[in-house]
This record gives structure tokens, sequence and C-alpha cells, in this order.
């Protein structure tokens, strides 16, 4: 099957500095190699900071159905089940902070399918007032993937970040 432009524009993202950065220190990395992707799901691993019986990663399904145009929606994984991971093992954040609100599993639409921020296409297309009270998150054809990737980092390794 031939590659999509969605899938090219992917692959040369993944070749820029700012993903093999957070590759090489660690923070995310891809689950298969780029040329095993299953377009348009890419899954990757983002790093946790240590908390008491959580892990040390988290993997992330991402869809990316027509990258970048179209913002991605991502949610945490279990790979053992090959399913989304169940809502009572999603990372949980201090009350009020932006962890518990990003990771929040109940209270919308789609609990523990994707992050409930406006770079996140299913949380996105319910909240049309995100882009005027939120203009710094609005997902356009600049962003890429390792900018969704290094909040989801950002939220895991924050104080507010309690584990699962």
């Amino acid at each position: 099957m031939p590659i999509s432009a969605a899938q090219r524009l992917l692959e040369a993202d993944l070749a820029r500095p700012e993903f093999l950065a957070g590759v090489a220190r660690g923070d995310w990395w891809l689950v298969r190699p780029v040329s095993e992707l299953e377009w348009p799901r890419v899954y990757t691993w983002v790093r946790a900071a240590p908390r008491p019986k959580s892990p040390d990663a988290y993997m992330t399904r991402w869809d990316l159905d027509g990258y970048n145009a179209q913002s991605p929606t991502g949610a945490f994984w279990e790979p053992s089940a090959n399913s989304f991971l169940p809502t009572d093992r999603w990372p949980k954040g201090t009350p009020g902070s932006v962890v518990a609100v990003v990771f929040k599993v109940s209270g919308w639409l789609h609990p523990g399918r994707g992050f409930y921020h406006p770079y996140d296409r299913l949380a996105r297309d319910r909240h049309n007032e995100w882009p005027s009270q939120d203009p710094q998150h609005v997902w356009t054809n600049q962003n890429t993937l390792t900018d969704f990737l290094s909040l989801v980092h950002r939220w895991l390794n924050c104080e507010s970040y309690l584990g699962c």
C-alpha cells in the first residue's frame, strides 16, 4: 500500500531534532520503528516520574488520521490486553491541577479514550470555546506529534502527578 502524505509528514517529523532529543533524553520513544508503523495508529512510551506503585513509563496510542491538518487524539494503552488502559489505572493529579484535568476519566464524553486538552481531537470537538480560552494550545498545521508528546511528558513529570 502506498504511503500517504500524512504518514510521510509524520515520518519527517519523527526525524526532526526535537523528537530525537526527547528520545535521547529517554523522555519518550516509539514502540516500533517507523518502518513498522500501523498507520494511522502510532504507539509511544512516555517516561513518568517515579511514584509508588506506578509505572516508569506509560504507553500511549495515537490516532493520527489526517495528520497534521487534523489534530491527533491519544490515550494511554495497555499493551498486554491490546486495549485502552483501564481508567482506574490512569495517572492521577492533585485536585484542581492540570494533570487532574487532562487525565480525567469521568465527566466527559470519551473517558479513557483521549486526553482532555485542546490538542486532543476527541476533547476539542465538544469545546468550541477552547480556541479563544486557550489560544496557545490551538492545533495548527505547524504543530507536530512532538508538541503533544512534550506536554504528556511534562504532565507525567511535574509535582502534581501523583501516580496511578
